[in-house]
This record gives structure tokens, C-alpha cells and sequence, in this order.
């Protein structure tokens, strides 16, 4: 029987405490969830241990409880899901479709896909490699984006040599995103507009595994809050923690306020709905 539910998520990594930038991405994909009538799960993308903290995940749980946002369904560990990931990198190793490749991550982002590892063709099993797929990507890319349609982009050559194992041989973030949205039934996914290479990347690593539902995929990328220096919030700028903000006397009210003004919406805004109608208008449903 075909699966005819639609889904989306929130996926956060456990990796710091949730900003307003993260609480802003939970809210608009309640929003849509509503407006599209679709079932909302919580994802907890905790396959980086090195970064895991369980007071990250404890954070991330009260902070969308603080909020009001209430999801249909809770997976917590992608530990869980491994032998999913293990499936796609034998598939990937079986095709021939990766080479294994030694270079640093500064060599790869100074190199992007050029290295002289594919020439070297060094051995899947060789201790301290990781897999990339062999550089063979389109020119363009189709997605389908929530508003526009089908839209097409030139593929990014950072892309094309995608990682899908890390070094210590855990899978990547990548292959993992792709292998949880394709087992979870998601039709929907909503990102920040700094992850629209990574979604072009995934979708091409979808072609190469014949995996058809992700491609047909909607995706939404949403603005990025920015902090004081007009840089991308991350999770070590604390200050921009809901958590500081709670810490400081900051109610609930004052935080979606606060998280509305970021986006150039009304400073008056007090409640969830009130917020998630601002953010629609703004950002598009």
C-alpha cells in the first residue's frame, strides 16, 4: 500500500544549545506542517558523538516545549538507524559508484572535488580513509521547491566528489540525511538558504542510489537570522541562546518578539500562532 501521508521535520544536531536561528527554522516548519496538513516529527541527528551532549538534546526538548511546538512523532537516536546507513554505503561500494580518499578537510575545501586520490586508488579498506562518490555529477540539478516549482540549478562543484563515509567510518551527515528522510516517508524539508548546495547534493546522491521518493521531495530554504556583526548565528555565539535569553528573565513572549524583529516583522508579536502567521507572510507559504 502506498504511503499517501505527508511529512516533514525537524532535524536538529545536539551539537550547543538552540539559538533564535534554530527556533526560528522549528516555528516555520510547524507553520507549513499546518498549512500543508502535514504530520510533523521530531528528528534528533545525533550521529556526531565527538559533539553530542546530552544537555544539547535535553535543550532542544525544552525549548520546543518553552515554545508550544508540539510534534506528531519522535525518533532520538540515529544510532539506531545504522545498519540503514550501512545498507546504502555497501550498495555505493557494491556499484562502484566511491573511491576512498585521505585528504584533510582543508585539503578538500582547497581542492573542492580536485584531489589526487582518485588516481591513487587506494583501497575502500584502508584504515583512515574516507568514501567519496566518484566525481560524476550533472551540469544541472532539478529540485522542487515548496512555492516555485521545479526550478533547476548548475551543480555545485563542491558537490560533485560527496562525502558519504567519514574517516572513523561512521557514515556522513549527508548519507544519513538522505537514508532518514527516505526511511521516515518525508515530503517535506525545510532548511536554512546556507544548506541549498547540501540539499543539491543530496539529491544528486539520490540519483546515484535510484532512490526516486527523495528526489520527488518539496524543499523550502528559509532566510538565516543574523546576530550584532550581521554573521550567521551559530551555537557558540550564547547569547543568542534561548536559553541565556530564559536565564535573563526573557518570557516567552519577549523571545518570539525578539525572534520576529529578526526577521523585520512586528515587535508586538506574543504568541506562537501570532509568530508563525509573521513568519509566512515574511519568509512565504
Amino acid at each position: 500500500m502506498i504511503d499517501l501521508v505527508k511529512r516533514t521535520r525537524i532535524a536538529p544536531t545536539p551539537s550547543g544549545f538552540i539559538h533564535l536561528g534554530n527556533l526560528a527554522s522549528f516555528v516555520y516548519t510547524h507553520a507549513l506542517a499546518r498549512v500543508s496538513n502535514s504530520t510533523l516529527m521530531l528528528r534528533i541527528d545525533d550521529l556526531d558523538q565527538e559533539r553530542f551532549r546530552a544537555s544539547y538534546v535535553n535543550d532542544i526538548l525544552d525549548t520546543l516545549q518553552f515554545a508550544g511546538i508540539h510534534c506528531h512523532q519522535e525518533e532520538f537516536t540515529q544510532r539506531e538507524r545504522k545498519s540503514l546507513y550501512a545498507s546504502a554505503l555497501a550498495q555505493l561500494r557494491n556499484e562502484n559508484k566511491v573511491y576512498a580518499c585521505k585528504c584533510s578537510r582543508t585539503e578538500r575545501t582547497a581542492n573542492l572535488s580536485h584531489c589526487a586520490c582518485l588516481q591513487d586508488h587506494r583501497s575502500l579498506d584502508e584504515p583512515g580513509v574516507q568514501w567519496k562518490l566518484l566525481p560524476a555529477a550533472p551540469p544541472t540539478i532539478e529540485m522542487h521547491d515548496w512555492t516555485r516549482g521545479v526550478l533547476v540549478y548548475p551543480f555545485p562543484e563542491e558537490m560533485s566528489a560527496l562525502q558519504v563515509r567519514k574517516k572513523n567510518g561512521d557514515p556522513s551527515y549527508h548519507l544519513a540525511s538522505v537514508v532518514d528522510d527516505i526511511h521516515f516517508g518525508v515530503t517535506l524539508i525545510v532548511r536554512g538558504e546556507d544548506l541549498l548546495a547540501s540539499t543539491l547534493g543530496q539529491l544528486h546522491l539520490a540519483a546515484v542510489m535510484g532512490w526516486e521518493h527523495f528526489r520527488s521531495i518539496q524543499f523550502v530554504h528559509h532566510p538565516l537570522l543574523l546576530d550584532t556583526n550581521q554573521q550567521k548565528m551559530s551555537k557558540s555565539s550564547g547569547s543568542a541562546s534561548i536559553q541565556y535569553m530564559r536565564a535573563h528573565g526573557m518570557s516567552k513572549e519577549h523571545v518570539f518578539a525578539e525572534l520576529s524583529r529578526h526577521v523585520g516583522g512586528s515587535p508586538s508579536i506574543a504568541t506562537l500562532e501570532e509568530l508563525e502567521e509573521e513568519l509566512l507572510r515574511i519568509w512565504g507559504s
